[in-house]
């Protein structure tokens, strides 16, 4: 083939041209292609910023509502203690129940937030259980539980 180009001086400028013409074309290419991969960092970055302000309305939303009116009751029922306290007691228990909804409301708007390691629970517990004076008996590896069973244990001892 070395020989037929020697043939044909006519056709080396174009054949110079294409060869500079698609080495424009994948000069282009890799640019864009860079500008693409920014635009998907910055895209990744928006949908993080986005779930991060979603999760933050959601806790606003439950917790905001229940704390206050955990604060409104307790103030009404320490005034009351002393004048009525059956219905001291009665603000208490709702107080109670609020509490307890606001810890579920808490716990589901979290739920998928928290990934479960059984190595991660069992250190957090021995340090738990430690700072409280309790000696622990806990596995020094997770290893020793079958991989699809660490997470169930992971929760049961985070729960524990």
């Amino acid at each position: 083939m070395v020989g037929r180009l020697d043939q044909r001086p006519a056709l080396h400028p174009y054949i110079t041209l294409s060869v500079g013409v698609v080495m424009i074309f994948f000069g282009q290419l890799i640019q864009r292609n860079a500008l693409l991969r920014q635009a998907q960092h910055e895209v990744a970055r928006l949908a993080v910023s986005e779930e991060r302000a979603r999760l933050a309305r959601d806790l606003h939303d439950s917790l905001g509502h229940s704390l206050t009116v955990v604060a409104v009751k307790s103030e009404l029922a320490r005034k009351l203690v002393s004048r009525d306290p059956v219905r001291a007691e009665a603000e208490i228990a709702d107080i109670e129940r609020l509490a307890r909804e606001g810890l579920a409301d808490l716990r589901a708007a979290v739920a998928g937030y928290r990934d479960v390691d059984l190595e991660a629970e069992l250190a957090s517990a021995r340090t738990a259980l430690a700072a409280a004076g309790i000696t622990a008996h806990l596995p020094d590896d997770a290893a020793v539980v079958r991989p699809e069973l660490r997470a169930l244990f992971g929760w049961v001892v985070r729960e524990g």
